[in-house]
């Protein structure tokens, strides 16, 4: 940057030999402006009040013409204090005359300096005058910036009473109208269904989520609380956090509750965004820790996708589609439907675990209250079923449509060949048969891959029995259990367990 002088000086050989008196660009300034006397610069002072940041000035030039009895250039100092105060001002005179240096300090000129020590003192003084600019300026951007920060302060107060004050009922003076963009978000945590999480202590959590320059936190509630976002804000990151929060209050057995308002270009707005993100989460209380907010989806936009997930038993990405999925602000009877479709559409491929057929799963489906409730079911459901290796099965035959059917639901129990073939009331040699031709395998090797895929979903927890594992994947016998486990997987149930337990 460099600093603008405004030279004043009668004497025209020395005006004219300014330019060369100095190593202004070493200095870090400019000569502007060159005058004759007091009366030009006062005027080019008035008509260009921002352009000059320095003034030298010889302290004997004509007096001015409109009368004051001070010297031309005391005149031009006294000017600039009252009217200029951010210029600095340097004094040049041919003598030493202390009552001249006694009127220069009386108006806030910076140096003083002799026309004979010109070369020595005058860049002092120069420097000089750079440091109260520098310093002034800082003090301004202080200034400004405590200004600013009141400001901001009295404009977030008025944000959060109008926040406030809608989601308490109570009426409040309007506030000033300002164009952004705001955007309110609600929250709510309940304890999970385990009832281990402590609601009364998430405010930290919030707080080192949500904390920003442009976000107001107020707490209604030890559980609750709703959260301004303005100025420049993306939505995809407001999600991130919400998600992040979720999964850090899902880990101390918490479900949040959250809905947000559709964004509103005014402050204005701020108290119909507040009822309405509170409005959102009413509707959705004891029903989810999602985050509603995006257009309902088509769930038959989604079906290839899931069909894929199934076929591929990728338990992972389909959690997730059916966390995205649970997301969106869909009724829940819709929900509840839409469920029960999805698991009907999977119990025709992957078999039943732990006794519990598909009916019930989708009983549980149906009596579900909750969205979280609704996600624990549908992704057990998935979690057990792409562990168990269904077979792939394309046949039309009635016959071993059936005796799969019934293996799939049966299969934990100690069924047989016969046992299956007197439910189909057929033979066990014409059952045997049949299967053989449509599948390729016996139903005896089909009902023990059916068993020992469940019996290595089990075998995952390490404080279960082996007799207990044999016994609940339909086995009666614990020996042969362990020698068809052995057959299909290559190692013993304790091995096994060993290696991949949770």
């Amino acid at each position: 940057m460099s600093y603008r002088i405004l030279l004043a000086e009668d004497e025209q050989i020395v005006r004219e030999g300014f330019d060369f008196l100095l190593d202004w660009d070493r200095l870090g300034c400019k000569i502007v402006k060159k005058v004759k006397d007091g009366n030009e610069a006062i005027e080019f002072l008035r008509s260009n009040p921002d352009k000059i940041d320095i003034v030298i000035t010889d302290i004997n030039m004509p007096i001015l013409l409109d009368g004051n009895d001070l010297p031309g250039g005391l005149a031009v100092a006294k000017y600039i204090k009252d009217t200029l105060p951010r210029v600095q001002t340097v004094i040049l005179t041919a003598y030493d005359n202390f009552s001249f240096a006694q009127n220069a300090i009386r108006f806030d000129v910076v140096d003083f300096v002799l026309k004979s020590d010109i070369d020595i003192f005058l860049p002092k003084a120069i420097e000089k005058a750079i440091s109260e600019i520098e310093s002034r300026n800082k003090d301004v951007l202080e200034l400004e910036k405590a200004a600013m920060a009141v400001k901001k302060k009295k404009q977030e107060n008025q944000y959060l009473l109008c926040m406030r004050s809608e989601a308490l009922g109570v009426v409040s003076d309007s506030i000033t109208s300002e164009d952004g963009r705001f955007l309110v978000l609600a929250l709510e945590v309940n304890d999970s269904e385990s009832g281990s999480g402590d609601c009364n202590c998430i405010r930290g959590d919030v707080q080192e989520t949500f904390r920003s320059d442009t976000t107001i936190i107020t707490f209604l509630s030890p559980r609750s609380c709703c959260i301004l976002f303005f100025g420049s804000f993306k939505f995809a990151d407001i999600r991130k956090q919400v998600i992040a929060l979720r999964e850090n209050l899902f880990s101390k057995a918490m479900l949040l509750l959250c809905a947000s308002s559709h964004e509103v270009k005014n402050s204005d707005k701020i108290s119909e965004a507040t009822r309405s993100a509170l409005d959102r989460l009413h509707t959705i209380r004891q029903d989810a820790n999602w985050f509603l907010t995006n257009p309902l989806p088509l769930l038959k936009a989604r079906t290839k996708t899931i069909a894929e997930l199934t076929k591929a038993r990728d338990y992972i990405e389909f959690k997730d589609l059916i966390d995205e999925y649970l997301a969106y602000d869909i009724g829940f009877p819709t929900l509840r439907l839409d469920m029960v479709k999805l698991v009907s559409a999977l119990s025709d491929r992957y078999p039943s675990v732990q006794g519990k057929t598909d009916d019930q799963f989708i009983s549980d489906i149906q009596y579900s209250q909750t969205r979280y409730r609704l996600r624990h079911i549908v992704c057990e459901y998935a979690y057990n079923h792409f562990r168990i290796a269904a077979p792939v099965v394309s046949t039309d035959n009635l016959l071993v449509k059936e005796a799969l059917a019934y293996i799939k639901h049966n299969y934990t129990k100690p069924i047989n060949l016969s046992m299956v073939a007197n439910q189909l009331n057929v033979s066990d040699s014409y059952l045997g048969r049949t299967f053989k031709n449509e599948i390729g395998e016996s139903l005896l090797h089909v009902l023990n891959e059916l068993r020992i895929q469940f019996a290595l979903l089990l075998l995952k927890n390490p404080s279960v029995k082996i007799f207990e594992v044999s016994s609940k994947s339909g086995f009666s016998d614990p020996n042969y259990f362990a020698h068809v486990f052995y057959r299909h997987t290559g190692m013993s149930p304790k091995e096994y367990q060993k290696k991949n337990t949770l």
